[in-house]
C-alpha cells in the first residue's frame, strides 16, 4: 500500500502485507517503511504459518509482485499458489487493501491529526526528521484502521471473488 496524499505532500511509501482467511478474517499483517524484499516476503509468510495450527493444511495464494518470485514454503501442511497475471479481482487482499487505505485517510483527515503532521516541534523534540514523523503517524492510523478488515468483510469479498473462477478456468476474457 502507498501512502497516497499526507498532509497535501507525498510521504514515504508504506508497504502493508496481509494474510486474509475468508472465515477469519485477517490472519497476520505487516508494514514496512519503503518498498518490501523478498526475504520480507519469506519472513511475512514464516510467521503468518506460525499463526496458525501447524496441523492445519494451508494454501497461500500470492500474486506476480517481483519480491514474490520463488519464495520459500514456510512449513509443513503448506501450499504456495501464485495467481494468475493480471487477475486482481481474484485477489481478496486488493479488496482488503482498498477498504484499509479508505480508512487511513479517513482517519488521518481528523483535524488533530493534521495538526500533529504539521507539529515539526514535536518532531524536533523526538530527534528526527519531520518526513519520518509522519511517517510513525501513519503507521499509528494503520494500526488504527485495521480492525476495518473483518471476518465479515473478508467473506464477502471471498464470495464476490469466486464468481470469477469458472470465467477464469474458461479463459473467458474479464473486463471492468
Amino acid at each position: 500500500m502507498e501512502s497516497d496524499q499526507v498532509c497535501g505532500h507525498r510521504g514515504r511509501n508504506v508497504t502493508v502485507t496481509m494474510a486474509i482467511s475468508p472465515t477469519n478474517g485477517l490472519v497476520f499483517h505487516s508494514a514496512v517503511i519503503g518498498g518490501m524484499t523478498a526475504r520480507q516476503f519469506d519472513d511475512f509468510l514464516a510467521q503468518t504459518r506460525l499463526n496458525l495450527d501447524p496441523d492445519e493444511h494451508v494454501i497461500f495464494i500470492y500474486d506476480g509482485a517481483p519480491v514474490h518470485y520463488n519464495p520459500a514454503i514456510p512449513g509443513r501442511n503448506t501450499e504456495l499458489k501464485k495467481s494468475p497475471p493480471y487477475s486482481p479481482f481474484l485477489n481478496i487482499v486488493e479488496q482488503a487493501i482498498s477498504s484499509l487505505k479508505t480508512a487511513i485517510k479517513a482517519d488521518i483527515s481528523r483535524p488533530e491529526i493534521q495538526e500533529q503532521m504539521h507539529n515539526r516541534e514535536e518532531a524536533r523534540r523526538q530527534g528526527i526528521a519531520l518526513g519520518n514523523y509522519r511517517s510513525q503517524l501513519l503507521q499509528q492510523a494503520l494500526q488504527r484502521s485495521i480492525r476495518t478488515i473483518t471476518a465479515a468483510n473478508c467473506g464477502q469479498w471471498f464470495r464476490f471473488m469466486q464468481k470469477y473462477f469458472p470465467r477464469c478456468l474458461n479463459s473467458e476474457a474479464i473486463e471492468g
